[in-house]
């Protein structure tokens, strides 16, 4: 009985049958008191029943639960290692309790003094498991749908150690959009060019979102910047469709000057098409293009550029216009190997490339491990006349250009 269904909390499953044990343990605690008093109780058939039933086997049943869920299927996705082998050590630990039980408390002890002591036993356990779970990732599916390019999934994590929860929309295993609880942008990069692109009242009246068919980052920004208006491009209409279903804050209503009561997702004009593919008859220049590699065909984990998709990027991108390239993995070094190759492909197009890389430590606990455990950047390219970033934003550093 103690298998759990793929989709559902670890965690909050293991959570609750330390629950259950403790009120059953508890509870034997109380009929064995009662039972002590009621002798003539005892004896009879109706007394050895019960006795049976909630002093044996519902005890056992509620251990067996427990260590089922244990060492039950796990957060496959995450890279927690499934099954975890606990045969061995709770044999250890039954055998030694029914030794000590049988040799000591027993021949020593009234027989709800046992069922406390058991009962003072399991709560260190549960404070034990619950410290150590403490730190680990809760998943939960909400939705998942087969597509194109592969499986796409709503799946909603949970990390105790900081209580922070993330909506994350994902497609073919690339991460494609998360959400925190408030409506705000899960991914960091995100969260950073946020803060960038709004402060100081520099925000963009305008903005291509190419890959942004979570619609995060846009809708914040749309919250962000009333009566501004922002084109998203993207390939798979079922993955808008389920960003629209799970993530919030599209239907929020603009109470800036320039659209009084008009929704979020009525600014954000959605192209279902190749994030890199110029639309016809088009000559809108953007002040800023934001693009998800996620999105992106790859290369060795760079995301592949063909010089007609440089070119059209630089088309895209206004004067004095800035382009934010994130969603690529941790690197520790950005601006060598293939990275640094690309980058510097890059710059032959622009006036500026910046790398901003994350500042963190290594074993910080992760709800997105999908980046990678070294730590993530992100790239800006600008246009001559662009307004400056600052150097440090939202735990990003902006990291020295070879030769600088």
């Amino acid at each position: 009985t103690g298998s759990i269904p793929l989709g559902r909390g670890l965690v909050e499953h293991i959570r609750r049958r330390w629950l259950f044990c403790l009120v059953v343990f508890a509870m034997a605690a109380g009929i064995s008191a009662g039972l002590s008093f009621r002798g003539d109780l005892a004896g009879t058939g109706l007394g050895q029943g019960v006795g049976l039933a909630l002093l044996g086997g519902l005890p056992l049943f509620a251990v067996g639960s427990l260590l089922g869920a244990m060492g039950g299927p796990g957060e496959e996705r995450m890279g927690v290692v499934p099954g975890t082998p606990i045969a061995a050590p709770a044999v250890f630990g039954f055998s030694l309790g029914f030794l000590v039980t049988g040799s000591l408390l027993i021949p020593n002890a009234a027989p709800h003094t046992l069922y406390l002591f058991s009962l003072v036993v399991l709560s260190a356990g549960a404070l034990l498991q619950g410290a150590v779970l403490d730190a680990r990732v809760e998943v939960g599916v909400l939705e998942s749908r087969s597509g194109r390019d592969g499986e796409l999934r709503v799946e909603r994590r949970m990390l105790g150690s900081s209580r922070r929860e993330l909506k994350v929309l994902l497609a073919g295993g690339r991460i494609r959009g998360a959400q925190e609880a408030e409506g705000g942008p899960g991914r960091m990069w995100e969260v950073a060019t946020l803060l960038a692109c709004t402060a100081d009242g520099a925000a963009p009246g305008s903005a291509l979102f190419l890959g942004g068919g979570s619609g995060v980052l846009a809708a914040a920004m749309a919250r962000q910047v009333p009566g501004a208006r922002f084109q998203v491009v993207e390939e798979s209409q079922a993955l808008v469709e389920m960003a629209q279903a799970h993530f919030s804050g599209m239907d929020a209503a603009d109470h800036g000057e320039a659209g009084v009561g008009e929704s979020i997702q009525a600014r954000l004009a959605v192209r279902f098409d190749e994030p890199l593919s110029a639309p016809e008859d088009s000559d809108l220049r953007f002040p800023l293009i934001v693009v998800d590699c996620q999105a992106l065909p790859s290369l060795g984990g760079v995301p592949f550029f063909r010089d007609a998709d440089w070119r059209f990027l630089h088309e895209s991108l206004e004067f004095g216009g800035s382009m934010v390239m994130g969603g690529l993995p941790g690197s520790e070094a950005p601006w060598s190997g293939a990275f640094g190759e690309w980058m510097r492909k890059g710059s032959e197009w622009f006036d500026e490339v910046m790398v901003y890389r994350e500042d963190r430590a290594p074993s910080e606990p992760r709800l997105l491990p999908e980046i990678g455990v070294e730590p993530e950047f992100f790239v800006r390219f600008t246009k001559p006349g662009a307004a400056a970033w600052p150097l440090v934003v939202a735990g990003f550093r902006l990291q020295p250009s070879p030769g600088s």
